[in-house]
């Protein structure tokens, strides 16, 4: 008689042989296990995943958990994406606004957060970070093009 194959890795079992949305729920959980509470990018991940695909219910603790204490500008600046994807520029743009707060020299921040007003219809807004930016920024041509594309309505 032929050997029975070998059990497939742990990993696997979380998604073989399953509905994509148990194996789904199954990988995140095991990625919010592994993340530990200190991990801040991979629980955005997760909590990325779980909003745009409609289950916002199970991300937003995650994603107000980050709001109310993060201080690093790059995780803010995660977290303010996930709702510029999701179409909620409300509750991106106070994000936002901490980050220009806390990290107000990190140019390439800035020049995003710029590019997102404009595509969410705040160009007043963006032409004051335009200007700052423009003003003290040796206008590298990758700033102009991305900033250009935020007035034709192109993702930087």
């Amino acid at each position: 008689a032929k050997p029975a194959p070998p059990p497939p890795p742990p990993l696997m079992t979380l998604y073989k042989d399953k509905d994509a949305k148990v194996a789904a729920k199954a990988m995140l959980d095991e990625a919010l296990k592994r993340a530990g509470k200190d991990d801040t990018w991979n629980r955005l991940g997760v909590a990325r995943v779980l909003y745009l695909s409609g289950d916002k219910a199970a991300a937003q603790p995650i994603m107000d958990a980050v709001q109310a204490k993060e201080t690093d500008p790059e995780n803010l600046m995660r977290l303010g994406r996930i709702y510029v994807e999701a179409g909620e520029w409300t509750r991106a743009a106070p994000i936002f606004d901490k980050i220009l707060a806390i990290s107000p020299d990190d140019d390439d921040f800035t020049l995003e957060i710029a590019v997102f007003r404009l595509q969410n219809g705040d160009r007043s807004g963006a032409e004051t970070i335009l200007d700052k930016l423009f003003a003290t920024s040796s206008a590298d041509p990758d700033y102009l093009i991305k900033a250009a594309g935020g007035f034709l309505g192109v993702k930087p």
